[in-house]
C-alpha cells in the first residue's frame, strides 16, 4: 500500500471509531440494543416484558489482531417494583487504547396500561396471543468520567487541555424518554444528555476546556413483529438519531426472522447503518467521498429464562483497515 492510501485508510478508521465512540457525554452505545435490549438506548423500555428482574451482560470487541484495540463491556439490570414502576441501572465500561471511559445509569420508568391485561409471565418476548398495549416514560441520571493515560508516553508536556483530560473527573446526565409498546406494534424516543454538567472541582468545569451545551443526543425507533400460524415471526424496525453536538445523523434498518418452539425461540437477522460522516479523498484524476456504513448480521436464542446473542458488524466501503469488524456477544437470563 502506498503511503496516501495508507493515510487516507488511518483516517477513515479514525472516522469509523469516531461514531462508535461518540463525543463527550455522550452513550456509550453501538448496535447492542439489537440483540433484544432497547433499554441500553430507551430510558422508557427498561422493564418492558418482565415480572421481577432481569440481567443483561455484553462485550463488544473490534480489530481483534491489534494491542489495546477498542472493547466496551456493559451490564444492566432491570426490577419491576411493582406493575407500574420499575427501576433499572446500566454500568458501561469502554476502552480505547490511551482511553478509557466508564459510566453509570440509574433509571426509573412509570407505565400506564392501556386495556385491562397487566404483563404476568416470565417469557421475554410476546406472542400473537398476548394482549399488550402500554405507554412509559422513563428518566435516568448518569455519571460518566473519563481517562487518559499517559504513563506509556516518550515525551511528555504541560498542555493544560491534555492535563485536564487525563483526570478522572466526569460528567453528571439527565436523559429521558417515552414509548408505546404493543403487541406488534412499538415505538420510542428518548433525548439524552438534556443536562450535563462536570463533577465538582474538576478542571473541566472551564469553559475554555469543556463547553456543556448543545450535547443532545436524540434517538426516535420503531418495531413492528408480525405473528403467523406457523410458529414463524417477522420483525421490520427503523431507528434514526441526531447528535446535537456534531450535527451528526445516523439510521438503521433492520429485519429479524423468529422461529418459536416450545420452550422459546431462535432468530436471525440483518441490520444496515449509515450515518453522514464521511471523509474526501482528492487526487489529480479523481475525488471520492465515503461515509461510515456497515452491515450487521445477527443470531440469538431465547431458551426458558436464559438469552443469548451474537452479531458481527462488517464495514462497507473501498477504503477501511483491514481488520475485521466488530463482534458483539450478549448473554442475559430472569431469576
Amino acid at each position: 500500500m502506498n503511503k496516501p492510501n495508507f493515510i487516507w485508510t488511518i483516517l477513515v478508521g479514525l472516522t469509523i471509531t469516531s461514531s462508535i465512540c461518540k463525543a463527550q457525554g455522550t452513550q456509550l452505545f453501538y448496535k447492542e440494543y439489537l440483540s433484544e435490549n432497547l433499554y441500553l438506548i430507551h430510558p422508557a423500555m427498561a422493564g418492558v416484558n418482565l415480572v421481577g428482574s432481569r440481567f443483561q451482560f455484553g462485550s463488544r470487541s473490534q480489530w481483534m489482531s491489534l494491542e489495546n484495540r477498542p472493547q466496551t463491556q456493559y451490564a444492566s439490570y432491570e426490577y419491576q417494583a411493582s406493575a407500574k414502576n420499575t427501576l433499572g441501572v446500566k454500568f458501561f465500561n469502554d476502552h480505547n487504547g490511551y482511553h478509557r471511559q466508564t459510566a453509570f445509569y440509574g433509571t426509573y420508568v412509570f407505565r400506564i396500561f392501556l386495556n385491562d391485561e397487566v404483563w404476568n409471565t416470565l417469557r421475554v418476548y410476546p406472542t400473537k396471543n398476548d394482549e399488550i398495549q402500554e405507554v412509559s416514560f422513563g428518566l435516568s441520571i448518569s455519571n460518566l468520567s473519563r481517562q487518559l493515560d499517559r504513563s506509556g508516553w516518550i515525551n511528555s508536556d504541560n498542555d493544560p487541555l491534555i492535563q485536564a483530560n487525563q483526570t478522572q473527573n466526569g460528567f453528571t446526565s439527565l436523559h429521558a424518554g417515552v414509548a408505546y409498546v404493543s403487541t406488534g406494534l412499538s415505538a420510542q424516543l428518548s433525548i439524552h444528555n438534556l443536562a450535563i454538567s462536570p463533577a465538582k472541582n474538576s478542571p473541566l468545569q472551564e469553559e475554555e476546556v469543556f463547553d456543556t451545551t448543545g450535547y443532545q443526543h436524540y434517538l426516535a425507533s420503531l418495531q413492528y413483529e408480525i405473528f403467523t400460524n406457523s410458529g414463524w415471526n417477522f420483525e421490520p424496525a427503523f431507528l434514526v438519531q441526531y447528535l446535537e453536538k456534531t450535527q451528526e445523523t445516523a439510521w438503521d434498518i433492520s429485519f429479524k426472522v423468529y422461529r418459536l418452539f416450545r420452550k422459546g425461540r431462535i432468530w436471525m437477522g440483518a441490520a444496515f447503518r449509515q450515518n453522514n460522516t464521511g471523509i474526501t479523498i482528492k487526487n489529480s484524476t479523481y475525488s471520492q467521498t465515503q461515509y461510515e456504513k456497515n452491515w450487521t448480521p445477527l443470531l440469538g436464542l431465547n431458551f426458558n429464562r436464559l438469552q443469548f446473542s451474537y452479531q458481527y458488524s462488517i464495514p462497507l466501503g473501498s477504503i477501511n483497515m483491514g481488520l475485521g469488524g466488530v463482534h458483539f456477544i450478549n448473554l442475559g437470563f430472569q431469576p
